[in-house]
């Protein structure tokens, strides 16, 4: 309810009618992204470069802000989205991109630690330290986000629906997934170190916010213009 942002759905309150309660939401006139997706691919062979690029960075514009967002006494609220994916990214038919659906987002100064092992979202874009039940912070949504990405430029999820529970949870926790120039061997080679870098398996070389993925999209953007 706090959130303010042109990237995020508007939630207005929780409400109550009777012993039922509900959440008053922006109503965004439009679709998901995996919907449009599916659409694209059917019908259009696939997004543009600078339709992904575009679209990535308006959902990276969200995450960086309320992943920034402070208490009423400028303490950081540590928020983390934990479940990005295709489902949960809104296009509208003005070509607005919005985060829904926080409703497994952790603000670390308000709810109690996740137990260590507890896994939740989605495998297919889970980060590998989510999905070895470690703590995570801000930057498995940007893996997460990266998976998104991914699954975009290429038209193929990062690990195969086709694997079996057993194995598809051991590749995501390593993040062992096939190289976007196996589906895509002329990408730009600015772009696919950007992705390399969303989808780093070591936290230490993946984009420390969601705000350096944005800065990084925009700066391939500038140079492309130019």
């Amino acid at each position: 309810v706090r959130m303010s942002h042109k990237n995020i759905c508007q939630t207005y309150g929780l409400e109550r009618d009777g012993d039922n309660y509900f959440i008053a939401m922006e109503l965004v006139n439009g679709v998901s992204l995996d919907k449009f997706t599916r659409w694209i691919y059917k019908n259009r062979n696939g997004f543009s470069v600078e339709a992904v690029v575009y679209i990535i960075s308006e959902a990276c514009a969200g995450l960086s802000y309320a992943h920034r967002m402070t208490d009423d006494d400028g303490n950081p609220l540590g928020i983390v989205h934990r479940d990005v994916n295709p489902q949960n990214i809104c296009i509208s038919k003005e070509g607005e991109v919005k985060l829904i659906d926080f409703g497994i987002a952790k603000a670390k100064r308000l709810c109690q630690e996740t137990m260590v092992g507890t896994i939740k979202g989605k495998f297919n874009y889970m980060s590998p330290e989510q999905a070895r039940g470690d703590r995570v912070d801000q930057r498995a949504d940007v893996f997460a986000l990266g998976a998104v990405m991914y699954e975009l430029l290429s038209g193929h999820m990062l690990y195969p629906l086709s694997l079996n529970d057993t194995l598809l949870r051991s590749k995501v926790r390593m993040a062992d997934y096939e190289p976007i120039e196996t589906f895509l061997p002329n990408l730009h080679p600015t772009l696919r170190k950007i992705l390399s870098k969303a989808l780093a398996r070591d936290l230490s070389q993946r984009f420390a916010t969601a705000r350096d993925f944005l800065l990084a999209l925009t700066q391939f953007n500038h140079d492309e213009c130019r």
